[in-house]
């Protein structure tokens, strides 16, 4: 009997597992970028996924890029990074929180809160 795709790959999977692979790549990191990168593109951003790895991971700009779209970038992982947070502690999602993700890191929103 011909073994099913899922007996094919368990072999490989469990040596993945032993070698430590998965703990030593940043998975969740790589898939916030590809999840900045692609959700600001939707909205004009000109930057790769390296543009953004490099902003994120080293503060550095890409060449020729308009600074509009690293801010995009910035703005995007910063409401990410604090609906995470908040999601947590099991805060209600109100539009007074979706105004706090959208303008948290704006000198706008701390003046109006």
């Amino acid at each position: 009997m011909e073994k099913s795709i899922w007996q094919k790959i368990e072999e490989p999977y469990q040596e993945f597992h032993a070698l430590g692979i998965s703990r030593s790549v940043g998975y969740e990191k790589y898939y916030l970028y590809s999840l900045i990168t692609h959700s600001t593109a939707i909205e004009g951003s000109t930057l790769t996924e390296t543009d953004t790895q490099l902003l994120f991971d080293e503060g550095v700009t890409a060449r020729g890029k308009p600074l509009v779209h690293h801010l995009m970038n910035e703005d995007l992982r910063k409401a990410y990074e604090l609906a995470k947070e908040e999601s947590k502690k099991g805060v209600e999602i109100t539009p007074r929180f979706s105004a706090k993700a959208e303008y948290g890191s704006h000198a706008y929103y701390r003046e109006c809160a």
